[in-house]
C-alpha cells in the first residue's frame, strides 16, 4: 500500500474519531441538489466537475441512526443542464452504510473519498486499522449513461479481488457488496449450578444455534434464557440467587438494559437485588 493511501486513510479516520463516526453537518451544495435529498435524511458530501453546461456532480445523503446506530446512505449523480444540475442516477448500494465493513467500521467518513472530473466518477472506502481495505469503484459518462468501468477490492497484503459488475454494466444496476453485519447474541442459565452463560458476536443465527447445541451438551440443564441481534442482554440477581434477564435490541441501550433487569429484579426477586452484568453486540468481541 502507498504512503498516500496510509495518510488517506488515517486522516479520514481521524475525522470519523471527531465526529463519532457521522457528518457534523450539511454540506453547502446548490438549491437543486439539497432539494433532491428526502425529508428526514442529510446531505454529508457534494462533489462537482465544474459550473458549465454538462458538467457532472455527485451527491451523498444519509439517514437518522436506526436503533442499532447504524446510518444508510445513497448516491445521487447529477449533470448540469439548461443552467441547472438534473439528476441523472441514484443508487443506494454504492457508498456502504455506517456499520457496513465486515468488522462495522465506517468505510465512508469524508468527502474527499470521492472524485469527479468531465465524465468520471472515482469512489474510494476503506476500513480496518492495522492494514485497511480500500476499496475502489469506477464510473464513467457513456453515451447518455453512467457506466461501471471498474471495482474491485485491495487489502493491507496488496491481494485485489475483483468486484463483479453487473450485465448491463450500468451504475443503477452495480451492486457494491456492501452488507451490513449483524451479530447474535444469548443468555444461557443453569438453573441446578445456579451459573450463567453469555454467547456473545456469533455472525449468523445459525452459529448462535451451534454454540447453544454445544452448551447443551455439556449439560441438559443449560436453557436459554434471552436471545437478541444486534442489542444488549443484561442480567440480575436477587438474594436467593434467582437470575432476572433482559434483552434490549440496538447496540447503544446498553444502560437501559440493566435498569430493565434491575426493575425486574426488585419487583419479582427476594430480597437485595445486584446487576451482574450487562454486554452488548456494538462490534467484534
Amino acid at each position: 500500500m502507498t504512503m498516500r493511501k496510509k495518510t488517506l486513510f488515517l486522516s479520514t479516520t481521524l475525522l470519523a474519531v471527531a465526529s463519532g463516526g457521522a457528518f457534523a453537518a450539511d454540506v453547502a451544495a446548490p438549491p437543486e441538489i439539497v432539494a433532491a435529498v428526502p425529508s428526514g435524511a442529510h446531505l454529508v458530501a457534494f462533489k462537482k466537475s465544474g459550473d458549465q453546461m454538462g458538467a457532472d456532480a455527485v451527491a451523498v445523503y444519509e439517514t437518522t441512526a436506526d436503533a442499532s446506530g447504524s446510518r444508510n446512505r445513497e448516491l445521487l449523480v447529477f449533470r448540469k443542464q439548461n443552467g441547472a444540475f438534473q439528476e441523472v442516477v441514484r443508487s443506494d448500494r454504492i457508498v456502504a452504510c455506517s456499520t457496513c465493513s465486515p468488522e462495522r467500521s465506517d468505510p465512508f467518513v469524508s468527502a474527499d473519498q470521492i472524485k469527479v472530473t468531465p465524465g468520471h466518477i472515482d469512489i474510494r472506502q476503506s476500513y480496518g486499522d492495522a492494514h485497511p481495505t480500500d476499496v475502489t469503484f469506477a464510473f464513467a459518462y457513456d453515451k447518455g449513461q453512467w457506466r461501471v468501468t471498474s471495482a474491485s477490492s485491495q487489502d493491507g497484503a496488496g491481494k485485489v479481488t475483483r468486484i463483479p459488475l453487473p450485465s448491463s454494466g450500468l451504475l443503477k444496476d452495480f451492486d457494491g457488496g456492501w452488507q451490513r453485519k449483524s451479530f447474535w447474541n444469548a443468555l444461557m442459565l443453569n438453573d441446578v449450578k445456579h451459573s450463567f452463560r453469555f454467547l456473545l458476536a456469533q455472525p449468523s443465527e445459525s452459529a448462535l444455534a451451534g454454540k447453544i447445541d454445544d452448551t447443551r451438551k455439556e449439560s441438559g440443564d443449560w436453557h436459554v434464557a434471552a436471545r437478541v441481534a444486534d442489542g444488549c442482554i443484561a442480567l440480575a440477581r436477587d438474594a436467593s440467587g434467582t437470575f432476572f434477564p433482559v434483552a434490549k435490541p440496538g447496540t447503544s441501550s446498553k444502560d437501559q438494559a440493566s435498569q430493565e433487569a434491575m426493575a425486574a429484579c426488585k419487583a419479582q426477586g427476594k430480597g437485595e437485588c445486584e446487576a451482574v452484568r450487562t454486554s452488548c453486540s456494538a462490534g467484534p468481541i
